[in-house]
């Protein structure tokens, strides 16, 4: 009985951090993706960051989110708006964005964790 408690916890508690590593809303036809990870690309002249993630599912592999910076993103660290430019690579970071099909993933909000 209590190993059958144990294996339910374990499973449990792995569950939920895949679900803290991803998250989806559908939103009308868009839908929006959460992840953390570390910036590991900048294109000023693009408007582009590129977040890498690390994937829990189906296998552990680290995966790079290409991310549109619109005028309408929101880049955040510690209560101050930042821009494109106030980046820096490897910083950690928690990301939204909007991914449609057909369109690259446009970039909702940004929150730099250290």
């Amino acid at each position: 009985m209590m190993r059958n408690f144990i294996l339910i916890l374990v499973l449990t508690i792995a569950a939920g951090g895949l679900a803290l590593n991803h998250c989806e809303v559908c939103l009308g036809a868009q839908t929006v993706l959460a992840a953390e990870g570390k910036i590991d690309a900048i294109d000023t002249f693009k408007s582009t960051v590129t977040v890498k993630s690390l994937a829990l599912y189906p296998t552990i592999t680290y995966r790079e989110i290409p991310l549109f910076v619109a005028s309408n993103s929101k880049i955040m660290k510690h209560g101050s708006v930042l821009s494109i430019f106030d980046l820096t690579m490897g910083a950690p970071v928690a990301v939204e964005y909007i991914k449609e099909s057909g369109a690259p993933n446009t970039l909702v909000n940004m929150t730099i964790t250290k």
